[in-house]
């Protein structure tokens, strides 16, 4: 099966207002135009499945948090571009025992977001703060930063999964089970132009097994989510 779809989205309009002056500010209404084609398909008297689609999303007047030079407000930050493709696969290989699969390859940059002028530029000193923040509305004491091109905060360009499950009957009134499973995603970029504010790629392990009833009405496992204790920043 083949498909395509083209949608828009729409994220109404909205009102915000300065904690320091207590001005009201309108926030106009946010879209994006989603273009997608893809695939779904099974082979082999449906023990193997494949699905894939590429994806394209363009973001106008993205509501997010903006600094204005004094504080930061939910305003219009201009918008970004999303484009990429998903791949997702899983194979039954017995009764017993499944595999899974899948990737997902996403850019995602902005294409206006004027925001504060990031601290990896504002401890270099004024030269590199004249030269990179100088965005329209920009003051020797507020400067601000054009982040068009900089990727999406906490989007992993890269991510990937990998998973296996095992079940088995013992006798007619137990059955036993195990999975396990292997998430990746490159490395992400906290903050807007700030190198430093960062998380490396890496990759969990999780495990788990048990012992219950066939029909499913109990069931006794352990569990363990990263077994080789992988340590990461969730957020900065």
């Amino acid at each position: 099966l083949f498909f395509g779809t083209i949608a828009r989205g729409y994220l109404g309009p909205t009102v915000t207002f300065s904690g320091l002056t207590g001005q009201r500010v309108q926030v106009a209404p946010q879209t994006v135009r989603d273009i997608t084609f893809g695939m779904k398909s099974q082979f082999f008297d449906r023990q193997v499945t494949l699905n894939a689609n590429i994806f394209f999303d363009n973001y106008k007047n993205l509501q997010t948090s903006v600094f204005n030079g004094l504080e930061f407000l939910t305003e219009n930050a201009g918008g970004f571009k999303a484009q990429g493709f998903e791949i997702d696969t899983s194979w039954r290989v017995s009764d017993n025992l499944s595999l899974s699969a899948s990737y997902t390859y996403s850019d995602m940059k902005f294409t206006d977001y004027i925001t504060a002028c990031p601290a990896s530029v504002t401890v270099l000193g004024a030269a590199a703060i004249a030269a990179t923040c100088n965005a329209p509305g920009s003051l020797p004491a507020t400067p601000l930063f054009q982040a068009k091109g900089e990727p999406l905060s906490g989007a992993p360009k890269h991510s990937a999964t990998f998973g296996a499950d095992f079940n088995h009957d013992i006798n007619e009134a137990l059955a036993f089970d195990a999975s396990a499973n292997f998430y990746y995603r490159s490395r992400v970029d906290y903050a807007v132009g700030n190198p430093f504010q960062s998380q490396s790629g890496y990759g969990t392990i999780g495990v788990t097994a048990g012992i219950g009833d066939t029909d499913g009405k109990w069931r006794l496992g352990v569990f363990a989510r990263n077994l080789l204790n992988e340590r990461f920043h969730a957020a900065v």
